[in-house]
């Protein structure tokens, strides 16, 4: 848009500049009237004319931009030159003016070489010698006829060339060059009688003949050569425009208003008319747009009812206008235009289990989120509200997180296999991630996993040829067997604090655990007279398990 935009200002810029460079709008000599003496003998020769013309004492031309002021006449026989400053031309100029012959007299016979009268100069002031894009005049094979001739540039090479077509004298003409300084050699065109306010037509003539460059274009010249007989003659001249396009030099007399169309819709701004001959790229007639920034807004934008206000239109409840009208939006997607939770047709996927998180394998196309539907579509099992991504990990061989693994993360345990389900099991382990599993202990010892009467500190029956109580005899002394230690509860049935005392004075470890297995506590070092608290148990049977070197001893405590 930032390149469009520059493009269509020097356009406009272009057109909005083409101002005449002198109309001879004044009387006297042209040397007091903004131009300047460079060459010849008598200072002040050249002077405005105000005898009868065309328009007045002006020259005017069929088309052309309205002529006023006067005319300045060039004399056979005079030497004066003059130049008047020129500016903003780089690279190419162009410039026009108006020409009337009134006779032949002091031009140079057709067979003749003819003379220069105008041109761009390289420099402006009292030194003037580098001229470019010169006008040549002779008279015509026919009689009262001319002819015109171009020449590129002055310097080595030059030849001037000249159009074969005779133009009567006593008739106006309008004349237009332009200079291509950028190309070498630079190259001069010529049209004669283009008609005003079109766009540049092929020249009706060229030359570039002439090999040396110009340093500037500074200047426009007027030169009175020759002599009487034989020169640039009497030859008057009015209306000149110079700049650095086409349309400065060629203004029509009719132009029209348009208005620049910065964003290229079709529709231009208010704010930036334009007086053109013609519709130059970046111009329109229209002048209605209201964001000339923006191709996507003008009078033709089309908005749609937002009635539920998500931002989100109904695409078929329209409007156009070049504002944004209330009520209105630029979006036209909304699936349910009284619902501002739906906006779009997405697909949601059935969350069976209610834990946010939906079923891949069922999915559905809806304006908005059905009951029983969300938008995500990760859960590993729909079924277990317990599983779904992110869930924390639980202890039940189920793949809680849906990472792909089972019970990752979570503390283990060993069990030992109690199959008589007497709370005592036997040397078969397993690590898991529960302390609590039917069928198994957190205690080992039993010597017999068959027979739910025979564990560690279990009643032994006297020489009946069984170890009940596993300590390896089949004999019973009190509470616990008359083995390596004795190991004593006391008081035992307890409702409170229960002291612990050792045969052999030495230090041990305690484990207690319920008659399901479950571990409560541990003690290590514990010495005689160590107290267990068992005010917060419940009541019931627990087992009571001393260790030391490597030997054990079990005993049943009764909590009331």
């Amino acid at each position: 848009m930032k390149k469009v935009t520059l493009v269509l200002g020097l356009l406009i810029s272009s057109w909005v500049g083409a101002q005449p460079f002198e109309q001879f709008n004044f009387t006297g000599a042209a040397n007091a009237n903004g131009w300047t003496t460079h060459s010849g003998a008598t200072p002040g020769q050249l002077q405005a004319i105000t005898t009868p013309s065309n328009n007045g004492s002006s020259l005017s031309f069929a088309a052309l931009e309205n002529s006023v002021g006067n005319r300045i006449q060039l004399t056979a026989g005079n030497s004066e030159d003059i130049n008047k400053a020129l500016s903003n031309i780089t690279g190419v100029g162009y410039y026009s003016f108006l020409l009337n012959v009134p006779t032949t007299t002091g031009l140079h016979a057709n067979g003749g070489a003819g003379d220069y009268f105008i041109g761009f100069g390289g420099a402006a002031g009292g030194t003037v010698t580098s001229l470019a894009g010169r006008v040549f005049v002779k008279a015509g094979l026919t009689p009262n006829t001319f002819v015109l001739g171009l020449l590129n540039q002055s310097g080595t090479g030059n030849a001037t060339s000249y159009l074969p077509t005779e133009y009567p004298v006593g008739t106006t003409v309008f004349i237009v060059v332009k200079l291509d300084a950028t190309v070498s050699p630079i190259n001069a065109s010529m049209w004669v009688n283009p008609t005003p306010g079109t766009p540049e037509p092929p020249a009706n003539h060229t030359n570039n003949t002439g090999i040396t460059g110009l340093a500037s274009f500074a200047s426009i010249f007027l030169r009175q050569g020759g002599n009487a007989a034989a020169g640039t003659g009497n030859v008057e001249v009015d209306e000149i425009r110079a700049g650095a396009t086409w349309y400065q030099v060629t203004p029509c007399n009719t132009p029209t208003m348009f208005y620049a169309d910065v964003d290229g819709d079709g529709f231009g701004d208010i704010n930036t008319p334009v007086l053109s001959c013609l519709q130059i790229p970046g111009l329109v007639l229209d002048n209605t747009d209201c964001n000339d920034t923006s191709a996507l807004v003008n009078p033709n934008t089309m908005w749609y009812a937002d009635a539920d206000g998500d931002g989100f239109g109904n695409a078929v409840m329209t409007t156009t206008s070049c504002t944004q009208p209330n009520g209105y939006v630029a979006n036209s997607t909304d699936c349910n235009d009284n619902d501002s939770t739906a906006t779009v047709v997405m697909t949601y996927y059935q969350d069976f289990d209610g834990d946010g998180f939906g079923n891949v394998g069922a999915p559905t196309m809806n304006c908005g989120q059905p009951m029983g539907y969300v938008a995500d579509s990760s859960d590993c099992d729909d079924s277990n509200p317990t599983v779904y991504p992110g869930a924390m990990e639980l202890c039940d061989e189920l793949d809680n997180n849906c990472d792909g693994n089972t019970d990752e993360g979570l503390a283990t345990y060993t069990l030992f296999e109690d199959l008589d389900s007497d709370g005592f099991g036997s040397e078969v382990s397993v690590e898991y991630c529960d302390s609590v599993v039917v069928g198994y202990s957190l205690i080992s010892g039993d010597c017999n996993d068959a027979d739910s009467t025979i564990y560690p500190g279990a009643m032994e029956v006297l020489d009946n040829g069984i170890d009940e109580n596993c300590d390896g005899m089949d004999n019973y002394v009190g509470i616990t067997e008359a083995a390596a230690i004795t190991m004593v509860l006391t008081p035992n049935p307890s409702v409170g604090d229960v002291s612990l005392t050792v045969s052999n004075n030495r230090a041990f470890s305690v484990e207690v655990c319920d008659i399901t297995g479950k571990h409560l506590l541990t003690l290590n070092n514990a010495l005689n007279g160590t107290v267990i608290n068992t005010q917060t148990w419940a009541p019931g049977i627990y087992f009571v398990t001393l260790v030391q070197n490597q030997i054990r001893a079990t005993a049943s405590l009764m909590v009331k």
